[in-house]
């Protein structure tokens, strides 16, 4: 009867905390958008309050208590990341901090459907409101290219984002159901959000999603004619789950290897859109420190006016690096690969594709560390698949 009252009491609490993450989803999203919405007085810090008190109250129901380990490992990234908001300013680390706490023992599925289902349905009213003229459809002509809408978000690169994680997301909780048909529709969204959003990393991207899946398919049902499962290879799991680190270390030193009188760098550059030259820049003005610095800047997002002052750090590396400091971009590049790590020892082939285009898309654009748009940081102290059958049987063990 005890075991069954704490059970019930941790369920609701879950499902509290499900709640608030999908009304913090939704908030930050929204910021994305067109819309013009009049949030209440403290709203977000309210928001902030009722997480921390569920994170508490969580911690003391719960029956896994965290040894020295965790524990340390809980506290510094509590410490760096206040630290680094402490400096520059930015709240969204907070939210982000007491996001991937808040996940603790919970579903990893759990928290993507609720982000897909959260996330998708605001952006399909997002669509429809655009396209009916209640918001602002922003539409940007350039020369030589062919004219870009953003279809109710910010910009259109954004948009073709938003479609690119609620792909990942997708395709995560489908994993082994995964189907052919699936593939081929993927393949038409991203040529689409070429066509009409001209986003070209986030097609390439999601071309890249249905290509490796499509692979990964067609390895897994010929393991399973064979009666055997698909094992990735090891060097090579061992690379995507490396992806992060691997991605970063390129566009950081192509950056800081940039020189204008080179032919080359500057042929690279302009296929990157200026990712190396702005990167560079922004290496010079502002220099590296340990916690970071407020960094003021100006994108093309949310007006169809070129901006007279454009500074923007695109790429994911590049921002952390600056924006946060060193200490903040070595933690996130160790916490993506803890992740990666855990998805390669768990066999998860999917996850580790997602991961890996997540860390490729990230040295082009800003959302690795985005609320709005990438929520598999979140799963770092999430419940995954095999730590489910372990408590499942460990369960069974004590009923026996």
């Amino acid at each position: 009867m005890k075991e069954k009252l704490l059970e019930n009491k941790k369920k609701v609490l879950e499902n509290l905390y499900l709640t608030v993450f999908a009304v913090f989803c939704l908030y930050f999203f929204m910021w994305t958008t067109t819309f013009w919405v009049s949030w209440p007085d403290f709203f977000v810090s309210d928001l902030r309050t009722i997480m921390i008190a569920l994170i508490v109250v969580k911690a003391s129901v719960s029956e896994k208590k965290s040894n020295w380990k965790e524990l340390v490992f809980e506290i510094g990234l509590i410490v760096v990341f206040l630290a680094v908001k402490n400096r520059n300013g930015q709240e969204i680390l907070l939210d982000t901090l007491l996001l991937i706490l808040g996940a603790k023992e919970i579903a990893s599925e759990k928290l993507i459907r609720v982000y897909t289902v959260t996330i998708a349905t605001a952006l399909f009213v997002t669509i429809g409101a655009s396209l009916l003229r209640i918001i602002e459809n922003l539409s940007y002509a350039q020369p030589g290219r062919m004219t870009r809408m953003a279809f109710g978000i910010g910009y259109p690169t954004d948009f073709g984002a938003h479609v690119l994680f609620l792909l990942l997301c997708y395709f995560y909780l489908r994993r082994k159901k995964i189907q052919y048909v699936e593939l081929v529709i993927t393949v038409l969204i991203g040529g689409l959000i070429y066509i009409f959003c001209g986003a070209r990393t986030n097609a390439l991207c999601i071309w890249l999603l249905a290509g490796v899946l499509f692979y990964t398919k067609i390895r897994r049902d010929d393991a399973k004619k064979r009666k055997k499962e698909y094992e990735m290879a090891s060097w090579f799991s061992g690379l995507l789950a490396s992806a992060g680190t691997i991605c970063a270390a390129g566009i950081l030193i192509l950056s800081m290897l940039y020189t204008k009188g080179s032919s080359i760098f500057l042929k690279l550059d302009s296929i990157l859109s200026q990712r190396l030259s702005f990167s560079q820049k922004g290496m010079e003005v502002y220099g590296f420190s340990i916690f970071g610095q407020y960094i003021p800047m100006q994108g093309n997002g949310g007006s169809t006016e070129t901006p007279l002052n454009y500074f923007f750090l695109d790429s994911s590396y590049i921002s952390i690096l600056l924006q946060y400091g060193l200490i903040m971009f070595v933690m996130i590049l160790i916490l993506w690969g803890i992740i990666g790590l855990r998805a390669r020892k768990e066999k998860d082939w999917v996850l580790l594709w997602i991961l890996a285009i997540i860390a490729f898309q990230s040295i082009m654009e800003q959302h690795l560390l985005d609320i709005s748009y990438n929520p598999f940081l979140w799963i770092l102290f999430a419940e995954t698949g095999k730590k489910r059958k372990q408590k499942k049987i460990s369960g069974a063990e004590k009923n026996i």
